[in-house]
Parts: structure tokens; C-alpha cells; sequence
């Protein structure tokens, strides 16, 4: 599909999956009237933007809310990259958006998330769930979208997973291209900052959650022996400075230590009999490490070593999908992303995302399962109604 192009809805009448578009955002107007015509097409309920560059995010944002259905919530964020149907995208933005025939939505803010008022979340959640008051016949799920800044998404996640266990709930972490320190969230008009967002959706299409990763754990073990003031700061691994041993383990000087070699050896955490990424974001000066996820003093860590099957472990997460998905959300840490341009199967890889129509962004943590990982594509798969639910051997051709 050409970029620009709007992925049609499918089904028919009664039902309809949600469409995608990659668009440019150097000039506002004409994306703001590139997003109205889409939008026009299918009257969406809701609308989520992915922008790279946060400063346009907030003029498109306003521009399109007025011209969208009433009711429809529109959510934009900034992120570390986007990717649409042929693969990641270069100085380009993604829309998706979810038509009312098909779709109900709700979406929760949770604020103040520095200050972490957990009692507070808990009942507003749980209120907005009452709200909400989801539809047993039909399928729900939360799309989650946090903010870096405060570092809690570990909290935020396993609130909403002690509030709405019923609910499952996938996301990922905004991040922006140009400053990290800029990422932001954008709720209809509203600016936020310090927040979360949680969006609750219900369907009569088929939803299939699809999570994997693209590492092994190696032998190399390590303990985490000293954190800083937060815990996603190591300072020391088996009673050594930080940078200096994982540079020891991985057979490197520290001055090679890169985002590449970062991407290439994870540090895993062993959780409920799975291997999570606890992915490391650079060195700090003083010889820490820096993660994008919270470690706790005297963890155990296991040196992992990411697969060269980039394109084979990809392609058989989705041919367990029962069938051929109309669209899959997706939310990919940018450090695969990193690893993928490398590998030599970029190609095959704009292939797969074209043949499996994923589209989404590149966050610096994901959310699933009541857990936040690192180095991780999770996903939802859009299938027309009425398929299996189960695995099985009906994938269109």
C-alpha cells in the first residue's frame, strides 16, 4: 500500500475494522485535511495519532478535533518512530482510527503519576469501568499510553491490572524523536503532562493479543548489588560499577558500550517463568547504567543475546493468528527497531508488516500482561467477527 493510502474497513455492512494512514506533518493544514477526509469516510469513535516530531503534534491535534463526529475522542502522542504497512517510517506520522459501527470507547485519564495516588486511580478506574459498562457479548481491551518522566509505569500497569482484571490491557511508552524530554500526550486539546492514559474499547470484531521478542538468555549471570535513589539507575552489578562489568560480560571496552550493543545484550529478568527485558537506555557519567525499566538491589540477571532470526520470530508470532488480520496496533520498543534496521532482513520485515497490515509506534517500554517490558512488540490483531478464536488453521490466503 502506497504511503498516504487509507487502509478501507472490511466486513460489509453491520461491522468495520479499523482503518490506518500515514501521513506528513510539515505542513498542518493539509494533514489536519488529509486526516478530516479519512475520518469523514468512516465516522470514527475514536482516533489515535502517532507523531514523531511532539512541537506539530498539539496544531494538528487542534485542527482535526472540531471536524471530527461528536463524541469520537481523539488521542495523539509523540513517539521514537512510527511504522505503517511497509515497514518503519521515515519523517512520516500514523493515524488510526476505530469506526463507531464496530467500535465503543472510554478513555481514563490517570494523573498526578510522580506522586503515584494509587487509592485514587484504583476507584476512578473502577468507576469509569461501571461507566462503561462493557458489553459481556462483545470483546474488550485497553490501549494504554504513559509517560517516561515519571518512571512508574510499573506501578500504573499493575494498578490497572488489580482494577480491571477482566480487562486485557496492552501499550507502550511515548517517547519524541528530537528530545526525549519533550515527549507528550495529547487528549482531544488538553496538553497533558505526568499522566497515563488508559483507553477502554469494545467490539464485535475478533481481537487476538500478539507479544513476543527476539532474544535468548545466555549463561552469564549477574546480581544487581546497588541502585541509586531510583531504581532504574544501576549503579553497581556483582559489586562492581555498573557500566564497567556489563562491558566485562559482553567482552567489550566500556567506550565501545552503543544503543546497538545495548539492543544486542538485554539484561533479562527472570518473572513467573519468562524471561522480561529490563533494556538499558546509555551510562550515566558516573559508571551507572541507565534502564528503561525498574530494577530492584539484589536481582538476579541473566545476560541475554538477541536472535539474528529477526524476521523468522516475527513471522511466526502472527502465523499462529487464526486469521489474516484487517489491521494490527502495535506499540515496539525502538530498540528493535535499532536491531531490525541492522539485520539483513529489513526487507522481509517491510514485507511482513504489509502482509499483516501493522501498523502503530516505537515506545521506550511496553505494557502487557500487568507487566512493563522492554526490547518487545505487543499487539492487538483486528479479525472479522464470527472467525475462530482459537488457534487454528483458517488464515486467508
Amino acid at each position: 500500500m502506497a504511503e498516504g493510502a487509507l487502509s478501507k474497513p472490511g466486513f460489509g455492512p453491520g461491522h468495520a475494522a479499523p482503518v490506518s494512514l500515514s501521513f506528513a506533518t510539515e505542513d498542518a493544514a493539509a494533514a489536519i485535511a488529509e486526516l478530516d477526509a479519512a475520518a469523514g469516510a468512516i465516522r470514527p469513535i475514536l482516533v489515535l495519532l502517532f507523531v514523531s516530531a511532539a512541537p506539530r503534534l498539539q496544531a494538528i491535534a487542534d485542527g482535526l478535533l472540531p471536524r471530527l463526529p461528536e463524541g469520537c475522542r481523539l488521542i495523539a502522542c509523540s513517539s521514537m518512530g512510527e511504522f505503517h504497512h511497509g515497514g518503519y517510517l521515515h519523517d512520516r506520522s500514523v493515524a488510526v482510527m476505530f469506526p463507531q459501527v464496530s467500535f465503543r470507547a472510554s478513555v481514563v485519564e490517570l494523573s498526578d503519576v510522580s506522586r503515584l495516588p494509587v487509592t485514587e486511580w484504583m476507584d476512578r478506574l473502577r468507576q469509569a469501568a461501571r461507566d462503561f459498562s462493557a458489553d459481556p457479548a462483545r470483546n474488550s481491551f485497553g490501549i494504554l499510553l504513559t509517560q517516561s518522566d515519571a518512571g512508574q509505569e510499573e506501578v500504573v500497569i499493575a494498578t490497572l491490572d488489580a482494577s480491571l482484571p477482566w480487562l486485557n490491557v496492552v501499550g507502550g511508552t511515548v517517547g519524541d524523536m528530537g528530545d526525549s524530554s519533550a515527549a507528550c500526550m495529547v487528549l482531544d486539546r488538553q496538553l497533558l503532562r505526568d499522566s497515563a492514559l488508559l483507553c477502554m474499547v469494545e467490539t464485535d470484531l475478533h481481537v487476538r493479543e500478539v507479544v513476543f521478542s527476539h532474544f535468548t538468555p545466555t549463561s552469564q549471570r549477574m546480581v544487581v548489588t546497588a541502585t541509586n535513589d531510583s531504581d532504574r539507575n544501576i549503579m553497581r552489578l556483582n559489586d562492581e560499577p555498573a557500566a564497567e562489568e556489563y562491558a566485562r560480560l559482553i567482552g567489550v571496552p566500556r567506550a565501545s558500550l552503543s544503543p546497538m550493543l545495548f539492543a544486542r545484550y538485554p539484561l533479562l529478568l527472570h518473572i513467573a517463568d519468562q524471561y522480561h527485558v529490563r533494556a538499558i537506555a546509555g551510562v550515566r557519567a558516573d559508571g551507572g547504567l541507565e534502564l528503561m525499566s525498574a530494577v530492584e538491589p539484589g536481582s538476579l540477571l541473566t545476560l541475554g543475546e538477541a536472535s539474528d532470526d529477526i524476521f523468522d520470530d516475527m513471522d511466526a508470532a502472527f502465523s499462529e493468528l487464526p486469521q489474516l488480520p484487517e489491521l494490527v496496533l502495535g506499540f515496539d520498543c525502538i530498540l528493535r527497531r535499532l536491531a531490525v534496521e541492522k539485520s539483513r532482513h529489513a526487507s522481509e520485515l517491510a514485507e511482513l508488516f504489509g502482509r499483516y497490515r501493522i501498523v502503530g509506534f516505537n515506545t521506550l517500554g511496553e505494557q502487557h500482561g500487568g507487566l512493563h517490558v522492554n526490547q518487545t512488540f505487543v499487539g492487538l490483531a483486528f479479525m472479522p467477527p464470527g472467525g475462530k478464536a482459537a488457534d487454528g488453521d483458517d488464515r486467508a490466503a
